[in-house]
């Protein structure tokens, strides 16, 4: 495909700084933009566990991807992980929130609920 052809482009040669992808910290605080592939996943490697939620909970990841890199078939994969996350999160969530009424109810309320 064109993509793969021009898959060097994207590792090596320094996007303009328009184009780059920025990290932030969970805070929104600026870190050092990767103006390459090889960048970026060096950069995605170290993230702060923070960090990286923060992108990935947003889509950035998967939206630099397909709007950038214009690769789209990367991107859809990086967007099925960052809904796989969400939908987690949700669940754990609900999990926590069970875990809390039923302690409650077993804590002031004479038994399960």
């Amino acid at each position: 495909t064109v993509h793969i052809r021009h898959r060097h482009k994207y590792s090596d040669v320094a996007l303009p700084r328009e184009r780059r992808f920025y990290f932030r910290t969970a805070d929104g605080h600026s870190l050092p933009p990767a103006a390459t592939m090889r960048e970026f996943g060096t950069a995605v490697g170290g993230l702060a566990p923070e960090s990286l939620q923060f992108h990935l909970e947003r889509g950035d990841f998967s939206r630099w991807l397909g709007r950038t890199i214009t690769d789209a078939e990367f991107a859809t994969e990086v967007a099925s992980w960052e809904d796989e996350l969400a939908a987690h999160q949700a669940a754990e969530v609900e999990r926590i929130r069970r875990r809390i009424v039923t302690a409650v109810h077993e804590r002031y309320l004479d038994g399960p609920g």
